[in-house]
């Protein structure tokens, strides 16, 4: 009976383990800061950590690289100002950012929702903010 107990045990524990993923991982992006008319260096390099953060919850995936894309942006802000549903019509252009990123994704199973070891290129990061003096925040990410 102990020998059951202890092997039950044994594969409770296993299952658990197995279960966990590690967060998403960023210290070893790349971060590309591009070239800006609209954005300082430090404007840019704070949207990269809040793109950081959020993609912790991206568990078993390494981002590889991220970077500051004006075109992206012109083109998002051009679309929220031209589409009478967007939530953010109206918003100031310096409100609004795009970043584009690479990852990879290592786990199956991940529950991220991604195909395991895969590469994804060109996600989009979606950011705004209500005014210059206020943080970021994602407000999508994705293909689009």
């Amino acid at each position: 009976m102990k020998r059951i107990a202890l092997l039950f045990v044994a594969i409770v524990l296993c299952l658990s383990l197995s279960a966990c993923e590690s967060p998403g991982t960023t210290n070893h992006a790349i971060i590309d800061y591009g070239h800006s008319t609209m954005f300082t260096h430090a404007e840019i390099r704070s949207a990269v950590k809040v793109v950081f953060k959020e993609f912790k919850a991206f568990k078993g995936c390494d981002l590889l690289r991220i970077r500051y894309d004006e075109r992206s942006t012109n083109r998002e802000y051009e679309a929220a100002q031209s589409n009478a549903y967007s939530s953010h019509k109206g918003i100031a252009r310096e409100n609004i950012m795009v970043l584009l990123s690479d990852f990879y994704v290592h786990s199956p199973g991940s529950s991220t929702g991604f195909n395991p070891y895969s590469a994804y290129e060109n996600w989009s990061w979606i950011l705004i903010r209500d005014s210059v003096n206020d943080p970021w925040v994602v407000y999508s990410y994705g293909y689009g």
